[in-house]
């Protein structure tokens, strides 16, 4: 099997875990929705937000370090790095989990928390650090099926603790954080960590390899963070100027909107080493090749957001309790978001073919500050549809500036005009399909299918989708699987927040 076809393969194994999980919480949510409170919801997203913004910040990016360092073994041994990264990660994440449980009685108040939800926190930044780096260990292994089945438990790990609380009598946030404690811990049991005694000894390098390594992810200082913050301000926000209630309706909506990350994920574990391979292979056009592949992933993502903009409303309103239907309306918005973030992996490609990722954290900056920026004066003034604009804006601004980086390499072997028949195309689908075509959700999503699903080989009849993909398949010589694999792994954890 070539490198392009198990990647892919891997890939597919991946991605049908991520729908499986999908699929699990449109099975929870109508059962949730009616027994736990909008209030419920949004004190849990404001707790998750700061589980997700202290552990992005603990990482620090130490799992892109130990992906890169790994098969750099010029640089270190294998065993070294794992044990100097692992051992970073974990101490690192208890130091942070310590200080959370020493100051929680300040930050419960400041994020308006419960005083009994401070060891969840604390046990969640843990977890979630543990979590991340057991699923690069188990990539660097090769073992996608094994990570196929972890995705897949956590998901049924996490509704199996949060439904019987919630039927047990427990009608506030702690069904939701047991829920999201076992999604992390799962992973942990399932992939396993290093031997303790590799975690316990020293790993015997020199202060200056260790600068080393722990540089290769220090963008991600900036990055995880910046994401965190341009993925939950918004709650933050909402739940200070509107209530919980109203962050609640916001963050169940915008479960059901962010959907398409699924085919993001999928373009992490595709595109990119696809890119690697056709550049390394530095046939006379490969640039070009990669142009045209860049147009198709484009041409994916505009319509991965026209199919979850047209049914995401109707689904909140079929799967949701009556007090949470208020959410449909940022549904389109929130998956506008979700293109822009594929977008920024396109752009981001090309600083890591270039081996310049340091050009993408200023650009993830300016996105977190635009979040941060918008929220505060949209969201006063138009609640949830403000949150929605902010976070679609703020990805907007970080998409145009990875792409404004990769202009040199691509700019003159795309074919904007078609780019932009694409996008009109999906533009003018969309303002039939996104409003209900009925009162009752399911019929309105079963009337608005076939359009939705004539709309792909109409863009597919604008370029040789498949061709190009295949010419780009069969036109290069493999690089080397352990430079692929190390390009695929760079890639895929850059943001480790995007679980």
């Amino acid at each position: 099997m070539s490198i392009g076809r198990r990647i892919a393969f891997g890939t597919a194994q991946l991605t049908l875990g991520n729908l499986f999980v999908r699929l699990l919480s449109l099975v929870s949510i109508p059962i949730l929705t009616r027994l736990l409170t909008p209030g419920a919801y949004g004190t849990a997203a404001m707790a998750i937000t700061l589980i997700s913004f202290i552990s992005a910040a603990a990482l620090a990016g130490a799992d892109i370090s130990y992906i890169r360092a790994y098969y750099a073994k010029q640089t270190a041994p294998s065993c070294a790095v794992e044990a100097f990264t692992w051992r970073y990660s974990m101490a690192s994440a208890l130091i942070a989990a310590a200080a959370v449980a020493a100051f929680w009685g300040p930050l419960a108040k400041a994020f308006s928390l419960p005083s009994y939800a401070g060891w969840l926190v604390s046990g969640g930044i843990v977890l979630s650090v543990a979590s991340t780096m057991a699923s690069a260990r188990a990539r660097l292994q090769s073992r996608n099926g094994a990570l196929t089945i972890a995705t897949a438990c956590a998901g049924l790990g996490s509704v199996a603790a949060s439904i019987p609380l919630a039927y047990a009598g427990w009608r506030n946030e702690l069904p939701i954080l047991a829920g999201l404690a076992t999604s992390f811990l799962i992973p942990v049991l399932i992939l396993g960590i290093p031997p303790l005694g590799v975690l316990l000894r020293s790993s015997g390098l020199s202060p200056a390899v260790r600068r080393d390594i722990f540089g290769i992810g220090i963008a991600a200082v900036v990055n995880a963070p910046a994401y965190a913050i341009m993925t939950s301000s918004d709650r933050w926000f909402l739940a200070y100027h509107q209530g919980a209630d109203t962050a609640g309706i916001y963050s169940v909506a915008y479960g059901i909107a962010i959907v398409g990350m699924t085919v993001n994920a999928a373009g992490l574990y595709v595109w990119t080493p696809e890119a690697a391979r056709l550049f390394e292979a530095r046939l006379p056009n490969s640039i070009q090749q990669l142009g045209r592949i860049t147009e198709v992933m484009i041409a994916a993502l505009a319509w991965v957001w026209l199919a979850v903009a047209a049914a995401g409303g109707d689904i909140v309103r079929l799967f949701t309790a009556p007090a949470f239907h208020e959410g449909a309306a940022i549904v389109p918005l929130i998956a506008a978001s979700v293109f822009f973030h594929g977008v920024i992996h396109l752009g981001n490609t090309v600083c890591i073919l270039e081996k310049r990722l340091h050009r993408s954290a200023w650009w993830w900056a300016a996105g977190a500050a635009s979040s941060l920026l918008l929220n505060a004066v949209l969201i006063p003034y138009a609640g949830m549809l403000g949150a929605a604009v902010s976070q679609l804006l703020a990805f907007a601004v970080t998409a145009l500036g990875l792409s404004f980086n990769a202009r040199r390499m691509l700019a003159e072997h795309i074919n904007w005009m078609r780019v932009l028949l694409v996008l009109f195309t999906v533009l003018a689908a969309a303002l039939a399909a996104v409003p209900a075509w009925s009162e009752a959700p399911l019929v309105s999503l079963l009337l608005k299918f076939p359009v939705v699903l004539l709309t792909a080989p109409i863009i597919a009849s604008y370029f040789g989708a498949g061709a190009i993909l295949r010419t780009a398949l069969a036109g290069a010589k493999a690089v080397p699987q352990t430079e692929l694999t190390t390009q695929m792994e760079l890639a895929g954890n850059e943001h480790s927040g995007d679980r």
